[in-house]
């Protein structure tokens, strides 16, 4: 219990994390663990009839607490904030509050009608059932507290504003009253929309100002007019919001090129790994933030310094608590058949020391890439070869050429690069029949490839003879029975 408690803190204490040990929202979905509730000291009633005649009698809105007992978010709330006395306090002086189990009858009758999906989630109502605001996730005190009064006034309510901004007689506050409405309330898409009208509506050191860091998601560009100011004058910002926040943000914009480096889920680019790492450099960010440490173990990575690799990711271990699931993540691709001896002996002992810290799916890809290197690779050969390379090859072997087209960003690729090409039986059929290649259709001679053979689906798996001539393509993911059967009949026109 006492472990319990002590994550439903964590969770409670932080509010935004982001993609790299830095974002994190308090929500949870319907697959959560059930754990054990905790009583607050708000006074409730338990129907809605109930709840709107008394609203109506004593001229209150209805706070309800959508409460779900198996999420963590709504554990901690219960716990941490509603069972903080004076928060409570004001609670029952200002709100008719109705506690709705949402597993109930009521609870599901009552998610269906206000779109709740999911926890924390809290509605505040009038006596006639309409939405006054709504308030997407749990935050710490006295933040929740604030987003609870903008309920109290139709200057500042979800309801109120939004009835302004659609009058089209608004002026910049109120457009922002309506947009820190919507923020709360988790309409993002809409958030997104007008939030670029209202920062149009900013001259350039405005962009700093604490109450408008709410609009720094809409700008996930590194190129756009917002970035630039905000690393040229870091400084305002973080005096407004703290060094952390800015961090954690800045982290954010790095993160998801950074990973696909670090598993090499992206082809090697000398080039775009310098940039990127002056990129870094110019957003001050600091060593030890997360997407810092991701990058050194991409950049040796890419050197095929294991070894160094391996000793920089144990001597930065303790970074890694900004974000769980990343470092398994990375470690379960690597993937390297190349290594032998002793190197190969060192990678296997770290896995199984990894594998053996981690649980659930994380420890079962650590211990299928475990078995997979202890095996021996004897999936498909891909030569790293040219397009005219492979032609000529093909040519002097007297075989067919099999090209994997593939992109970054296709599930489907990696699954088959990961669970397809490494069979023994696939790489045998393959590698006594084809001249084998994977090419990035999006960037080098990828390009060229998908013009030419207009690949516009991925993954394509192309088969060509010697002069470059179609002989067969298919389309999508294939299991290795599937792949194996559709290629079996695949000769030479």
């Amino acid at each position: 219990m006492k472990k319990t408690m002590n994550k439903i803190l964590t969770i409670i204490t932080l509010l935004l994390l982001g993609s790299l040990g830095c974002g994190y929202t308090l929500h949870a979905q319907e697959n959560a663990t059930e754990v054990t509730t905790e009583t607050s000291k708000v006074n409730y009633v338990y129907s809605m009839e109930e709840a709107q005649k008394l609203a109506y009698q004593k001229k209150k809105l209805i706070f309800v607490n959508c409460y779900a007992k198996w999420a963590l978010p709504c554990v901690g709330m219960n716990q941490y904030v509603f069972g903080n006395q004076e928060f409570a306090d004001y609670m029952n002086k200002t709100f008719i509050n109705l506690f709705v189990d949402m597993k109930s009858a009521d609870g599901k009758k009552l998610a269906k009608e206000y779109n709740v999906h999911s926890y924390a989630h809290y509605l505040i109502l009038n006596y006639k059932g309409e939405i006054i605001q709504r308030i997407s996730g749990g935050s710490k005190l006295p933040e929740f507290k604030d987003k609870v009064r903008i309920a109290l006034s139709p200057k500042t309510s979800l309801k109120g504003t939004r009835e302004k901004y659609e009058s089209d007689k608004y002026s910049k506050k109120d457009l922002y009253n309506y947009l820190y409405a919507l923020n709360v309330a988790g309409e993002d898409s809409l958030f997104q929309k007008l939030g670029k009208e209202y920062m149009a509506m900013l001259s350039d050191k405005e962009y700093s100002e604490k109450k408008n860091w709410i609009f720094a998601r809409i700008h996930r560009d590194r190129k756009s007019l917002y970035y630039k100011y905000l690393v040229s004058h870091k400084d305002l910002f973080v005096k407004e919001n703290g060094e952390k926040t800015v961090d954690n943000y800045l982290s954010s914009l790095f993160s998801s090129e950074v990973l696909s480096l670090a598993t090499e889920d992206t082809d090697y680019d000398a080039a775009r790994m310098d940039k990127l790492e002056q990129e870094m450099k110019e957003a001050s960010l600091p060593d030890t933030c997360l997407v810092s440490i991701v990058y050194g173990i991409g950049k040796l990575r890419r050197q095929k310094k294991y070894h160094e690799m391996l000793q920089y990711i144990e001597k930065n271990e303790r970074y890694f608590a900004q974000q769980l699931g990343v470092r398994p993540l990375i470690e379960a691709s690597f993937y390297f058949p190349q290594l032998k001896g002793s190197e190969k002996n060192e990678l296997l002992t770290y896995l199984r020391k990894a594998a053996s810290r981690e649980t659930g799916a994380d420890a079962n890809r650590l211990n299928k890439l475990i078995a997979l290197m202890e095996e021996g690779y004897k999936g498909i050969e891909f030569d790293q070869l040219t397009f005219a390379e492979l032609l000529k090859k093909a040519k002097d072997e007297g075989k067919l050429v099999f090209i994997d087209c593939y992109t970054s960003w296709c599930g489907p690729c990696r699954a088959m690069a990961n669970s397809v090409f490494p069979k023994e039986e696939v790489g045998n059929y393959f590698n006594t029949r084809f001249i084998n290649a994977k090419m990035d259709m999006e960037k080098g001679e990828g390009k060229e490839v998908a013009k030419k053979y207009k690949i516009n689906a991925f993954p394509t798996l192309l088969f060509l003879d010697s002069d470059g001539n179609l002989i067969e393509r298919l389309i999508g993911y294939k299991s290795p029975e599937a792949l194996l059967k559709a290629v079996s009949d695949i000769k030479a026109k």
